[in-house]
């Protein structure tokens, strides 16, 4: 495949957006632990919660961990929403959606 020096240019210019993070947790959601489902045993669950990201960029996949960072934030925040301390993921990720199940641990 023989590309242009232009086309080149523009596909570097776009490869740090595949690392950016454009979900910010609110001071609720900072609030909120993720924990695993060993340690919400003894909590109220309160609710689920399903949260999507982009996965992919023009058509260039983003890092999982920054797929799976932005989606536990989503996560917190919603959980803060819903009065509960406590986040567990509860399916796989799949094309940047995942769900999480939502605890009150701490009363």
């Amino acid at each position: 495949m023989n590309m242009r020096p232009t086309t080149i240019i523009a596909l570097l210019a776009c490869l740090p957006l595949t690392a950016c993070t454009w979900a910010k947790l609110t001071p609720g959601g900072e609030t909120v632990e993720v924990i695993t489902a060993e340690q919400a045993k003894d909590c109220k669950k309160v609710g689920r919660t399903t949260n999507s990201v982009k996965h992919k960029v023009i058509g260039v996949k983003r890092a999982s961990y920054q797929v799976k960072d932005e989606l536990s934030r989503l996560a917190r925040n919603s959980a803060a929403r819903m009065d509960g301390d406590s986040v567990v993921a509860d399916s796989d990720i799949v094309e940047g959606e995942q769900t999480y199940n939502v605890y009150r641990c701490k009363e």
